[in-house]
């Protein structure tokens, strides 16, 4: 009997609940009917909200890719005054860069008038920027690295490579010439590491040697072969280091390596005659030929 009341009075208590939830729910009726149309309302704003985005998204989309069409248009139909600003300042890397990344595009449209012109007035500048750029190679005032950036400007416009090498050397024998004839310009040489014989000693205080280095034509040609030994040869070797790094690009060309082992052999040839010209001219004694061959 007592299991059976305390179930009965579970039970009692849990439909007494029951009742109490089941008021409550229906309290909530007038709630939730309020809440359900305030949630239709909001997504039917949504929706409109979408609706209008979305159009006005795709519409951004198009107005964008013209853009962006437009802006491409534009570098492309300024593309002459570019090169001809580059051809001014001297820009000739950036020159052939903005060409390189025009060119295929224009030949590809040229049967439209526009795009055609284009590239007639590109083809003219780039025809004058390649002969600016070998005329500057010729230059004797041209480092070896600028003359290396040239002819490597000129490959990437599809310059011969033989050529361009052939224009390279001219350049470098110019820079060489004026070189060699700084080291045999006479003139007495002053410099830290040029070892000299004291010419204001008196004859009683220097050996024979030492009396006969100190004439003036064995000073000139001992200055002569320093001068040399510091500035010629060592322009001579960056030179044919920056033609090989041009035969780098095109390493089959034997016309390029022929023409360049003649022009080591001209330089150290026309090196050889200057110094013997020299000698023959003014004519030192046999020790003072010895020192300046073992400087």
């Amino acid at each position: 009997q007592l299991l059976v009341y305390e179930n009965y009075t579970k039970f009692t208590r849990a439909v007494d609940v029951i009742k109490q939830m089941k008021f409550c729910i229906e309290s909530l009726d007038p709630d939730i009917d309020l809440l359900e149309g305030s949630i239709g309302r909001v997504a039917k704003h949504e929706q409109h909200a979408e609706d209008g985005v979305s159009n006005r998204a795709s519409q951004i989309d198009v107005l964008l890719k013209r853009q962006r069409l437009c802006r491409k248009l534009q570098v492309l139909f300024a593309l002459p005054s570019t090169l001809s600003r580059c051809l001014e300042r001297g820009e000739y890397g950036r020159a052939v860069e903005a060409y390189c990344c025009c060119a295929d595009f224009l030949r590809q449209y040229k049967h439209v008038p526009a795009f055609n012109k284009v590239l007639e007035d590109v083809e003219h500048q780039m025809n004058q920027i390649g002969s600016a750029l070998e005329h500057r190679l010729r230059a004797p005032y041209l480092s070896v690295d600028e003359a290396v950036n040239s002819s490597l400007t000129l490959l990437d416009m599809g310059k011969d490579h033989t050529k361009v090498v052939r224009e390279y050397l001219a350049g470098r024998t110019a820079v060489l010439r004026q070189s060699l004839n700084h080291c045999f310009c006479g003139e007495p040489l002053n410099h830290p590491g040029f070892s000299r014989y004291d010419v204001s000693a008196t004859g009683a205080e220097l050996s024979k040697e030492e009396q006969e280095m100190r004439l003036p034509a064995s000073q000139e040609l001992h200055s002569a072969c320093w001068r040399a030994t510091d500035t010629y040869v060592p322009q001579l070797c960056d030179a044919v280091e920056g033609c090989q790094r041009l035969q780098g690009a095109n390493a089959d060309d034997s016309v390029a390596e022929a023409m360049l082992q003649a022009f080591v052999s001209e330089r150290v040839e026309e090196l050889c005659r200057r110094i013997g010209a020299l000698a023959e001219e003014r004519r030192p004694p046999t020790r003072g030929l010895v020192v300046c061959i073992h400087s």
